[in-house]
């Protein structure tokens, strides 16, 4: 299987997984303004909030270094202009030869 595929099979998955985690917290959120929950659900909740925010956090990871690595494959719009400009200066402050005493 080709990585990219990989890749998405993995995100799916992670965002069902997400979905349902949020489906769980949101259920037992409702019942708390009906009734006080049991101690298992405490738990399941706590632990549903947990791992929501590991993979949200994951996610946001997975975006910023997906940027980086679109942005040192493709730069950006200003990328060439400092290069060029760059090397406008290097060949400007390049010595083509030193002449001593007219030689």
């Amino acid at each position: 299987m080709h990585y990219q595929s990989l890749e998405k099979v993995e995100v799916e998955k992670k965002s069902k997984v997400l979905l349902e985690l949020k489906r769980k917290v949101d259920d037992l959120e409702l019942h708390v303004d009906e009734r006080s929950l049991s101690d298992i659900e405490i738990a399941i909740r706590r632990e549903s909030k947990q791992k929501t925010f590991e993979l949200e956090k994951m996610a946001k990871m997975d975006m910023v270094q997906k940027s980086r690595i679109k942005w040192i494959c493709d730069g950006d719009e200003n990328t060439c202009f400092f290069h060029n400009s760059i090397k406008i200066k290097n060949r400007r402050c390049n010595l083509m030869g030193i002449t001593v005493k007219g030689q």
